[in-house]
């Protein structure tokens, strides 16, 4: 509870309040890649979304 508070606590005071988030679904992407058999790092992610959004 106290490490949600910490990130609450973040989230408001920072000027990116979504950076946790696009994060979170980051990580997720890189697991699902896994499960689907195409192994995508987050390395490969994230220069994908620096180039591409």
């Amino acid at each position: 509870m106290a490490a949600l508070g910490e990130i609450a606590e973040w989230a408001r005071t920072s000027t990116d309040p979504y950076l946790i988030s696009r994060t979170l679904r980051s990580k997720e992407a890189v697991s699902s890649s896994a499960m689907e058999g195409t192994h995508s790092t987050l390395d490969e992610l994230l220069i994908y979304a620096k180039n591409f959004c």
